[in-house]
């Protein structure tokens, strides 16, 4: 699930996306299928400050992967900090809760729009096989100044490593975007989009095929994080990069069959880290996705107003937990850090092992 909020003269509008997994599904099934509800806190530690009510829903659609729908919102109360989303199954079988940060999913008074669909883009990225458009709301200029960076590279660092810098990124071009102008990107980058007196827009541009990878080279990228140096560098110079890149699954997973449940395991990984942490690079590259590649899904998350807490129950007496805090330095709002710890070394060693000896974690 992804958000966006848009404010104009103390109105709210909420967009919501939710992954139709790839059927295409008509919207007005999955609105029979869920009860969508809301309700807002002040901050992690605090309780609710208003009684869970239903979305109302003004406009909706969907496109080959995702639904989404808007919805209007009262006035939210200037101290409230958490938006909480409610998915009650019609036919009682559960419900599904999602939390965001109200002012990471504040986007002011602009927002993009894909063009094939006519619907609002709430992930953290844009493909280069895609049109989009510029909408603005509340009388927002129609001229707005954008910034295109040149991509960063540089995965995360080794969880126990505690020297590193700060991100930065190097800005290639500036240009304006008009309001309801069609563009297109022909080339990979990050870019943030300026919007008057209110928050900007960010986004990494990648190929068509994101958050999925298709092709060798993004697929050798990841094994950054369970590989030596020597053997990364081998694999990348090989004169056939698809032969080393089989040649190392194999080598892990012993018979072919095996080895394929492997790959698909470990790049479900890959993909799940792309659509679920970019920020100014893939998902896989930060720390979050770092710690998810390996790790898996954590046994807990703890939130905090700055900080977040994932819990893993290896050992239920001395539990794994990795601490990722709000960063000043980022590019991008809501990117995280990873406290780094030296202690953090005997289980990522532990867990590297058991990936090379063919066992995915978790």
């Amino acid at each position: 699930m992804h958000a966006a909020l848009n404010h104009c003269n103390n109105q709210s509008s909420l967009l919501l996306s939710f992954s139709s997994h790839g059927k295409n599904k008509p919207v007005y099934e999955f609105l029979k299928q869920y009860n969508l509800s809301f309700f807002t806190v002040h901050s992690y530690n605090s309780g609710t400050t208003s009684i869970a009510a239903p979305l109302s829903i003004q406009d909706s659609g969907s496109t080959e992967n995702n639904i989404w729908i808007k919805a209007n919102l009262p006035p939210l109360h200037p101290e409230d900090n958490i938006l909480v989303i409610e998915m009650e199954e019609t036919s009682g079988k559960g419900v599904e809760i999602r939390d965001f940060s109200i002012p990471k999913i504040l986007s002011g008074k602009i927002a993009l729009y894909e063009k094939e669909y006519n619907a609002p883009v709430l992930t953290n990225y844009l493909l280069t096989s895609k049109t989009y458009s510029l909408q603005s709301f509340c009388q927002e200029s129609d001229s707005h100044k954008a910034i295109f960076y040149k991509p960063n590279d540089l995965p995360a660092l080794p969880p126990m490593i505690t020297s590193q810098t700060h991100p930065t990124l190097v800005p290639d071009s500036t240009f304006i975007l008009k309001k309801n102008t069609m563009f297109s990107f022909t080339r990979e980058g990050f870019i943030k989009i300026y919007s008057e007196n209110s928050d900007s827009l960010w986004f990494l541009v990648k190929n068509k095929n994101y958050p999925k990878i298709s092709s060798v080279e993004e697929m050798i990228e990841p094994l950054i994080y369970i590989t030596s140096d020597t053997e990364y560098q081998k694999m990348y110079s090989h004169p056939n990069l698809k032969v080393a890149l089989d040649s190392f699954w194999l080598s892990i997973g012993g018979n072919k069959e095996y080895t394929r449940k492997l790959i698909r395991s470990y790049y479900e990984r890959v993909e799940f880290a792309n659509a679920s942490f970019t920020t100014f690079k893939e998902g896989w590259k930060t720390d979050k996705g770092m710690i998810y590649l390996l790790f898996g899904s954590p046994d807990e998350v703890f939130k905090y107003n700055t900080r977040e807490e994932w819990i893993y129950n290896f050992d239920p007496k001395s539990p794994i937990v990795f601490i990722f805090k709000s960063s000043e330095h980022s590019p991008s709002y809501g990117f995280t850090e990873l406290d780094r710890r030296p202690e953090y070394k005997g289980i990522w060693l532990q867990t590297v092992e058991k990936i090379r000896n063919g066992s995915i974690v978790k």
